[in-house]
């Protein structure tokens, strides 16, 4: 059996359980696998854009024997997706956040009809939240995971009304100040130094004032961020 990354683990501990879960750009179906085989799903339908990993995916599913369980759709997101389809779950990971918004927005009905977002954008995390918040979904959870030298960001979002108070929760996630998440605090301690090296190179370079406040800015934030997580 094919054991996940903590990444894609991490992904698939959100999904409810008995859930209907449709696995977006399911590559090779590991994770449309794991659902099934740990009890997560009640089913799955694995979507990938391309041929090459599709009929890997099959392949892999054949061999765990879970056809009845697991079916395989060619389809560029959740365009050859229907309402009909019931799904409950939409799991969307190790994308960039301008495909995954794309991706939802190209079924607005599948879309509003499930009962979860998995999602773990790769970049333009606080653009996702802002799309969530802005399309009728509120961030219910949000973890950070370390791995091979990489941050991940994973979200759960549900149907609700939902808003950040300012613009840093939205840049940082106000669920993993909130949850206290201790990958999160290494991730803004490292940001903090990152910073505090460009002010230190900026401090007196008169043409790059504007930058050097919105670095002071955001220091200023993490420090008492720092002060009230740790």
């Amino acid at each position: 059996m094919h054991h996940l990354s903590k990444r894609l683990s991490s992904v698939v501990s959100y999904v409810s359980s008995g859930n209907k879960v449709a696995d977006i750009g399911c590559d090779h179906a590991f994770t449309s696998i794991h659902l099934i085989r740990s009890g997560i799903a009640s089913s799955v339908l694995a979507s990938d854009v391309n041929d090459g990993p599709l009929v890997i995916a099959e392949k892999n599913i054949r061999m765990s024997g879970l056809d009845s369980q697991i079916e395989v759709r060619k389809s560029n997101g959740l365009s050859e997706i229907t309402t009909s389809d019931n799904i409950d779950t939409i799991l969307i990971s190790g994308m960039g956040g301008y495909l995954i918004i794309d991706i939802l927005n190209s079924n607005i009905g599948v879309r509003d009809k499930a009962k979860e977002l998995i999602l773990q954008p790769q970049s333009d995390i606080h653009n996702v939240r802002h799309y969530l918040h802005n399309n009728g979904f509120s961030i219910s959870d949000e973890m950070m995971v370390y791995e091979d030298g990489k941050y991940y960001n994973i979200i759960k979002a549900v149907p609700g009304n939902q808003s950040y108070d300012n613009e840093f929760e939205y840049l940082y996630g106000k669920a993993l100040i909130d949850n206290r998440d201790e990958v999160f605090k290494d991730y803004i301690k490292n940001i903090y130094k990152t910073n505090a090296a460009i002010i230190s190179r900026l401090e007196g370079n008169e043409k790059q004032t504007d930058r050097l406040c919105e670095f002071k800015k955001e220091n200023e934030y993490i420090e008492h961020l720092l002060e009230k997580i740790m």
